[in-house]
């Protein structure tokens, strides 16, 4: 039996990177998809909003609701630092609202809220897990986590039902992110398959943890079917494999030049730009041992497994056009 069988489900953000993968994952497993988007979409019903002051037409709603995933948000650390009033708007207001809307209707879905594993700020020690403390250092990390706390309220409230992913960085195939400091594995890709130089600041010993987007989905689809057991909780995504930033982009450049040998593309260390958010200085590596020990969720795809898959998408689109 599919897990979402006739499942009324809300995907907000429902035309961005994760929300369109999502989408299509909800749908094979049964599910009727609404999304609550700007672009609009012809993979689910759409329902048009207006992020900046969170109009919808109500018309366009499912009488009832299943669950909700939480995708919509702004997705630069860089602008939600030049304008964080436009960032809560665009960010933190969307949820808070629509659990106003909820309330009202007296609906009582679970919502999966996709936060960020940044809300841990500069840990002291990896692999991080869920006894860390929030230490937001970016108006980013910030509003994640109100978005949490306002979800969190509601859960106590007895109004809705819902858990948070603490995500790290995602990347594979799919609909590209609007923002560069969100999509770095695949900004660097791009620039190895068509024989660049790959930009890496300091002496890139920083470690970082990437998580392959088929295995964000599967987890955002294991957490809402064991709802009674992730109920009321935050989770840190990732991998559990950490790589320094040198190793990550030497392993991208490797692998570019099997795809397209014509390629060479270098490694080259650069001083850090002014204005380098002190975030990008943090070591970080998720502990997912409390998720899996719930859901019985693990990662499948390996790091090199993930970037042949998104180079081969590359070299595809390169075939095409």
């Amino acid at each position: 039996m599919k897990r979402f069988e006739n499942k009324n489900v809300i995907v907000t953000g429902a035309s961005g990177y994760i929300g369109t993968k999502l989408v299509h994952a909800l749908k094979e497993e049964g599910a009727k998809v609404w999304g609550m988007s700007s672009k609009g979409g012809d993979h689910f019903e759409h329902i048009p909003v207006d992020w900046s002051n969170f109009f919808f037409d109500e018309a366009h709603m499912p009488d009832h609701i299943d669950y909700v995933f939480s995708l919509a948000a702004q997705t630069s650390a860089y602008k939600a630092n030049e304008n964080p009033i436009e960032d809560y708007d665009h960010s933190v207001k969307p949820l808070l609202n629509l659990l106003e809307y909820l309330k009202e209707k007296k609906q009582k879905p679970h919502i999966v809220l996709a936060s960020s594993s940044t809300i841990h700020g500069i840990p002291n020690e990896i692999p991080v897990n869920e006894g860390h403390h929030p230490a937001p250092v970016t108006i980013y990390d910030l509003h994640k986590y109100f978005s949490e706390l306002y979800l969190f309220h509601y859960i106590d409230e007895g109004i809705v039902t819902g858990h948070a992913l603490r995500l790290c960085n995602i990347y594979g195939p799919g609909v590209e992110s609007s923002s560069k400091d969100r999509g770095i594995i695949h900004f660097m890709a791009g620039k190895a398959f068509r024989g660049e130089e790959l930009p890496v600041y300091g002496n890139g010993e920083e470690i970082r943890d990437y998580l392959y987007i088929d295995d964000l989905i599967e987890a955002m689809l294991v957490g809402a079917f064991n709802k009674e057991k992730t109920n009321g909780l935050y989770f840190v995504m990732g991998s559990g494999t950490g790589y320094k930033l040198k190793d990550a982009f030497n392993t991208v450049i490797d692998l570019a030049k099997e795809i397209n040998p014509k390629t060479n593309s270098i490694l080259k260390h650069v001083d850090p730009p002014q204005g380098l958010s002190p975030i990008e200085k943090r070591n970080f590596v998720a502990d997912t041992k409390l998720f899996t020990a719930l859901t019985g969720w693990t990662p499948k795809v390996s790091f090199e497994e993930g970037i042949k898959a998104y180079l081969h998408t590359l070299n595809d689109n390169e075939g095409e056009s």
